[in-house]
């Protein structure tokens, strides 16, 4: 075998091949799956609309990374801001995507309004240098939840 090598690292052809240019190397996005949703998420429950938040985050993180903006624009296809978040993310080069997470859940607060689940959060934007947010994601009354909105309650 080790001949073998050795013998076609010799060849007797003294033109250089120039790469193929429709096998060129293409940017890949990073190797991570849809994240799955938590059984807790579908509960009927304060927690279980706190761990569907926990979840939309998951699902904005991932679509930012990797501009797979199906399973984000699936759990808020009534949600303004949403939407436009899911074309920013489908539009973005690799090079421009985050490294990380794009945001980061801290507290999390859920009350009930007109029927539908509200829940209060505090966001860690790592990209932004003004930080942290609070965010109200108004959901859906039942599961499965959809989100609906998103308003920025930090102002």
């Amino acid at each position: 075998m080790a001949a073998a090598l050795v013998l076609s690292a010799c060849s007797s052809d003294p033109t250089p091949k120039e790469p193929d240019p429709s096998k060129a190397a293409t940017p890949t996005t990073p190797a991570v799956a849809v994240p799955t949703m938590p059984p807790q998420a579908s509960e009927d429950s304060p927690e279980g609309a706190a761990a569907f938040v926990k979840h939309y985050v998951d699902v904005f993180n991932y679509a930012a990374a990797t501009g797979d903006v199906k399973e984000l624009s699936a759990i808020s296809s009534k949600c303004k801001p949403c939407s436009e978040y899911a074309e920013d993310f489908s539009s973005l080069q690799p090079s421009s995507r985050p490294q990380g997470d794009a945001w980061e859940l801290g507290d999390v607060g859920v009350s009930t309004e007109a029927g539908n689940r509200r829940v209060q959060a505090s966001i860690s934007s790592l990209g932004d240098a003004d930080g942290s947010y609070e965010l109200l994601f108004e959901l859906s009354s039942h599961p499965p939840f959809q989100v609906l909105d998103i308003r920025d309650r930090t102002k």
